[in-house]
């Protein structure tokens, strides 16, 4: 697999023709996207692991398309691209620049920021519910900001069957793709199978307790754990420039691993 930034290549004469006010949607009309996520995660052996036969690539050109899925199986899971890097939308609330959101994306926007979650049967997916709505007049907001730290920390708790989350219906709404991760000793063993299969070790410690993104400082080693659902983002230029740093750090890592493989 060949380093690639699937945001940046979707515009030929970038930086040239790049315009952050109107990103193009990345995780739905990628192709090498699709391609790269299929060899990363689902080769022979991977999917001998979770008890599947095939991943199907398609295009499909219906409702809100033209975009990409993958097909497991046929049809028995469909599976979509998720971004886990740091918000555009958060960072440019908290008072980043264009030039430094660039920056943050070269990164970000590598394989290592991208997952897989499953879509369809008219439910609300993971991927909507941690991602939530823009915080309106006189309302709540409804996600977790989309921090993969608070996703992750809700995923493993549903594997323990502590089914407190703000996400947990949403991932109780594909609970046959996540129970693809259990064996027949410990549910618990779950969630480190999810873990290990996407190779998100960096994310969390060796007892698998969650990096807290948010209030860690990893580039000076300083490792902090989610102890409990604190649902937050970053509200300064500086607070959410230390969530990207530690986001990064992580997601670089992973990405040399994907490349490595």
């Amino acid at each position: 697999m060949k380093f690639k930034n699937y945001l940046f290549e979707l515009y030929q004469d970038f930086p040239k023709c790049f315009d952050i006010k109107n990103i193009k949607e990345v995780d739905k009309v990628s192709n090498d996207l699709y391609d790269d996520l299929k060899k990363a995660f689902f080769d022979d052996n991977a999917l001998k692991k979770i008890g599947l036969d095939n991943i199907t690539k398609k295009l499909q050109n219906v409702g809100n398309g033209p975009y990409y899925t993958l097909f497991a199986d046929e049809d028995k899971f469909l599976l979509s691209a998720d971004y886990i890097g740091a918000s555009i939308y958060w960072a440019k609330k908290a008072g980043l620049s264009d030039i430094e959101i660039i920056s943050y994306l070269f990164i970000s926007r590598t394989i290592g920021g991208h997952i897989v979650f499953p879509r369809g049967n008219g439910v609300t997916t993971v991927n909507q519910a941690r991602g939530g709505e823009p915080q309106t007049k006189g309302g709540r907001y409804k996600g977790y900001y989309d921090r993969f730290d608070l996703t992750l920390y809700a995923i493993k708790h549903w594997f323990a069957r502590k089914n407190f989350s703000k996400i947990n219906y949403a991932i109780d709404n594909y609970k046959e793709w996540f129970k693809l991760f259990i064996n027949d000793i410990e549910l618990e063993d779950g969630f480190k199978n999810f873990i290990n299969f996407f190779y998100l070790e960096d994310f969390v410690s060796e007892n698998l307790e969650i990096i807290d993104l948010v209030n860690s400082d990893l580039k000076n080693n300083k490792k902090l754990f989610l102890v409990k659902e604190d649902i937050s983002v970053p509200s300064t230029r500086e607070s959410y420039l230390q969530y990207v740093i530690n986001s990064n750090i992580i997601i670089w890592k992973r990405t040399k691993k994907l490349l490595e493989k």
